[in-house]
């Protein structure tokens, strides 16, 4: 039984036909799930959160930073968590304390402990009157450390 040219050409169309429709149709359903998702989350956003995102996105790189910066001086005294190593844990520092006084007490924890400061002073008396060492970061080094901080302070 001889097939002629014009019936393998038939079957093969056929077959491209359908293994081409499949595939496509496949992608478009998901291309159209994907992008009707998308399109969907687009229409409820607004200017405002778009901003938003932005500002995480870049807060997350900073942060980033302030991990480096946290893992090489602060590490070997203090977690992220609320566990006491040699100094107290730093979970929710950022809802204890102002910006400015971690600020100072970073800098200067002695300073801040001689200025009478009842906080700075209680920390003092119950880490065994062990003073935390001083650190000279610069603004940048100490905004990503804070932002380290705030971003764990859940």
């Amino acid at each position: 039984m001889k097939i002629s040219k014009y019936t393998v050409t038939l079957i093969l169309s056929a077959f491209i036909f359908l293994g081409v429709g499949c595939s496509s149709s496949s992608d478009e359903n998901t291309s159209f799930t994907d992008n009707s998702t998308e399109n969907a989350e687009a229409e409820s956003d607004t200017t405002d959160s778009a901003e938003t995102s932005t500002e995480q996105v870049a807060l997350s790189e900073v942060a980033k930073k302030g991990e480096a910066i946290f893992n090489l001086n602060c590490i070997a005294c203090h977690m992220i968590t609320e566990e006491k190593v040699i100094g107290p844990g730093l979970q929710g520092v950022t809802k204890r304390k102002e910006k400015e006084w971690i600020k100072k007490f970073v800098k200067n924890s002695q300073a801040v402990i001689e200025s009478g400061d009842e906080y700075a002073v209680k920390l003092y008396e119950e880490y065994n009157k062990t003073l935390m060492t001083s650190f000279n970061f610069t603004d940048e080094e100490f905004e990503s450390l804070y932002a380290y901080l705030e971003a764990n302070s859940q």
